[in-house]
């Protein structure tokens, strides 16, 4: 984002204001967190089947498809608070960063969940 900032395309004060907390959970805290919620019941849960950055041999791909999950999940939040003009541009960025440190792939698992929840009567 600070290269927008840089070139004027972004205000600096939203630049610092926007924040995307991600947390990775287990599925035992995920249940939790639904049951303490209370006003859902879990239908089904199961870990779904992933193609891991760590199984593809060509950097670039590796970094295309994590730049890809990463667009997935916070497109949405980006274009609300800037727009959809630098989304494309955002995320060959990111992309291009993650190639330049591979090792960010070496990090560590990730599990993909399928959630069916179904509301609880009130």
């Amino acid at each position: 984002m600070c290269v927008f900032f840089m070139r004027g395309v972004v205000r600096e004060e939203k630049v610092d204001s926007f924040n995307i907390p991600i947390y990775n959970t287990s599925p035992q805290e995920l249940e939790a967190a639904v049951e303490k919620n209370g006003c859902f019941s879990t239908e089904k849960m199961e870990n779904l089947p992933r193609i891991s950055a760590l199984d593809i041999d060509n950097v670039t791909r590796r970094a295309q498809l994590i730049a890809y999950h990463i667009r997935a999940t916070t497109e949405g939040l980006i274009k609300q608070e800037f727009g959809d003009e630098i989304l494309d541009e955002l995320f060959g960025l990111y992309s291009k960063k993650l190639e330049q440190q591979p090792s960010i792939f070496e990090s560590g698992k990730a599990i993909n969940f399928l959630l069916v929840l179904k509301r609880n009567a009130n």
